[in-house]
């Protein structure tokens, strides 16, 4: 008959080498290698942690409901809403776009312009001062004009420690991002509006796939 001691010593010590393997599986080894997320561009968090919380105020104001950000595989749509020059007639892959961003903002129907290239378009100075445009003169004529935004940069509520958090349960989801980024939120938004934050947003999609012109596309 077994001692009931050595059967207890021998279930926690199987315990704790399960649980540290766990551990390894999940959170070491996930960032470990950085090639493991592949090298496309939208494998690779956003530079900026503003840009993070400027989704949060994109889902917020609910811009979602009007703008898309998935371009449709037509020559018209993306004629109208990308840049045929550098992206050809087929549209960024979009599969992992939206894998820094919680809740999703992929859409395919839209009452406003595509926003999914919009940096390749618009400057952050210019993307400011549309938003500080106003309204148009006619508010129910939504052909005619923009909403107005200008509420947006004198909101400097932003939270920091909710951001702070959303980017560690990021990590616990092994995606790419590390404790410097985590740290830099509460200096960053320091001093921030929620309409610097939304310019940053918009300033980022599209960013990148200049730098990958030609690599995808015939």
């Amino acid at each position: 008959m077994k001692s009931p001691f050595k059967t207890a010593t021998s279930t926690l010590i199987t315990t704790i080498v399960s649980g540290v393997a766990a551990f390894l599986a999940f959170i070491v080894i996930p960032f470990g290698n950085p090639q493991l997320h592949g090298s496309h561009e939208y494998t690779h968090a956003p530079e900026d942690v503003l840009v993070l919380e400027g989704q949060e105020v994109y889902y917020q104001e609910g811009c979602q409901y009007c703008h898309s950000q998935g371009l449709r595989a037509e020559s018209w749509e993306l004629m109208r809403f990308s840049n045929m020059e550098k992206l050809g007639y087929f549209p960024a892959p979009a599969e992992n776009a939206s894998v820094f961003f919680t809740p999703s903002v992929q859409g395919s129907s839209r009452i406003g312009p595509d926003l999914s290239h919009i940096a390749l378009k618009m400057d952050k100075d210019a993307l400011r001062s549309l938003l500080n445009s106003g309204a148009a003169k006619n508010a129910y004529d939504i052909k005619s004009g923009n909403h107005d935004f200008r509420y947006l940069f004198a909101q400097d509520n932003l939270d920091a420690l909710a951001l702070s958090w959303k980017i560690r349960w990021m990590m616990n989801f092994a995606l790419p991002l590390n404790d410097p980024y985590q740290r830099s939120v509460f200096s960053r938004l320091q001093d921030q509006t929620r309409g610097d934050a939304l310019v940053e947003y918009l300033n980022f999609l599209g960013s990148r796939a200049g730098a990958y012109e030609g690599q995808f596309y015939q």
